[in-house]
Formats: C-alpha cells, structure tokens, sequence
C-alpha cells in the first residue's frame, strides 16, 4: 500500500468515527474506566487527533510528490549529441594550402598575391612567359583545392544528418525541465557548427572565385600594358615620309 492510498483511507476513517461520535448526548461524555478513576475518555478529542494525524500525512504526501517533481525536472539529460568539428576545419584549411594554391588560410596570402598577380606592367614575355605560367599554375593550384576542400566537407555531410536524427530521437524521451534545457543548448550548438561550417564553405568559394577572377583580370591588364607601349612608341618613333605604326611593344 503506498502512502498516498494510507492518507486517503486514515482520512475516510478518521471522517466516519467523528460522524459516528457526533451523535446527540455522545459529544462531550466522559466514561470512566472501570479501576482507574481518573482516567476519562473523551471521544471528540479522539476525533480531534484522528484527524491531525491525517492532515499530516497528506502534506507529507504532498511534500513527497513535489521533491519527485523536483528531481524529475532537474535530471540531465543521458548522452547528449555533442560533436566536434575543429579537427575537420583543420583538414579543410590544410586542403586549401596544397601544392601552388593561393589559400585563404596561408600566412602570408598578400605577398603570394601581388608576386603572382602584379596587376598593370608589361609581361616579361607575350609567349609562354614564366610569369603568365606561374599564374595559369597557381590559379589552377587553388581551383584544385577548393574542390578538395568542397569534398572533404560533403564527406561530413551523412554523419551531421545522423547526429541530428539521434537529437530528434531524443525529444520523444524528455520529462523534466533540465533535460529539455539541455537538448535546446544541444540542438543550438549543432546549429551553430553548421553555420561555422557553411562559414568555411564560403570562404573556399570565395577564394576560388577570387583567385580566377585575378587571373582573368591580370591578363587583360598585361593586354592594356602592351597596347599602350604600342600606341606609345608608334606616336614618339621619328618622323618619316612613310606611313604605318611602330609594332614593338618594349618599353624603347
């Protein structure tokens, strides 16, 4: 028998004994007991008491219930879903600084950039030059890592999914506040990686596209460069009764 079931049933006894003792001429007997004279019963005391006896066990009842709601809502929550993505991070960073690629993680990136891409000034050679080799290298160097990267990220793509399945799992079982509190800072930290993640996903597009774009744009300076030299020597060249324009494009 449980003590709630033990308060209800001394509380129901305790009511039909006063019922029974309320009776008229009954309330305020006094019967002697018979070789001891001064001892007397009086049975509305009795009731009195029956019925303290059953208020105290109900608020001990009360109280019993409420310390287990207490330790229900303060239980943690079993197994929570964290993960940890810094050693992935650290893998795409190292992807990105591969062979010739410009990456964004390189520790000196500007001095790589402006040696490779020195913006408007002649080439050292229209054909196949060194430099314009080093820039097709590189640029294709940093398209190939981006790539890299971009797979090794979607690598950890089914394993997030499953981490967020066992979350979702896990708010069928929640009972107390605790628990519930834990999985919310869970499930916001798992949003969180995500958006770390998607961070370092931008930056490998970023850079991919950055480095092409340089590329392209550097050419067409190269290309301005030796137009202008063209014009330049064409208009300074002496003057002769012939006419035609000075094809050179070296700085005289």
């Amino acid at each position: 028998m449980t003590r709630s079931t033990f308060s209800r049933r001394l509380l129901a006894s305790a009511f039909l004994t006063a019922a029974a003792l309320a009776a008229p001429g009954a309330a305020h007997a006094q019967i002697p007991i018979p070789g001891v004279p001064q001892l007397v019963f009086d049975p509305r005391n009795l009731v009195e008491n029956i019925q303290q006896v059953a208020q105290a066990a109900q608020q001990i009842d009360n109280q019993r219930q409420q310390i287990l709601y207490q330790l229900q809502s303060l239980r943690k929550l079993q197994n929570p879903n964290w993960r940890e993505i810094g050693g992935l991070v650290d893998q795409l960073d190292a992807l990105m600084r591969q062979g010739e690629a410009l990456a964004y993680s390189a520790a000196n990136l500007d001095a790589q950039f402006r040696q490779t891409f020195p913006g408007y000034q002649l080439p050292a050679g229209w054909v196949a030059s060194t430099q314009d080799r080093m820039q097709a290298t590189r640029a294709l160097a940093t398209l190939r890592a981006s790539l890299a990267a971009t797979q090794r990220q979607m690598q950890d793509l089914r394993p997030g999914m499953a981490r967020l399945g066992q979350i979702k799992q896990q708010m069928g079982g929640i009972q107390g506040t605790q628990e519930a509190i834990e999985l919310q800072n869970t499930l916001q930290g798992y949003v969180a990686e995500e958006m770390m993640l998607l961070r370092q996903a931008v930056a490998v597009q970023t850079n991919a596209v950055a480095v092409a774009h340089a590329r392209q744009v550097q050419r067409e300076l190269q290309e301005q460069a030796v137009l202008e030299q063209i014009v330049r020597n064409t208009l300074n060249r002496p003057r002769t009764p012939a006419y035609g324009f000075d094809g050179r494009w070296r700085a005289p």
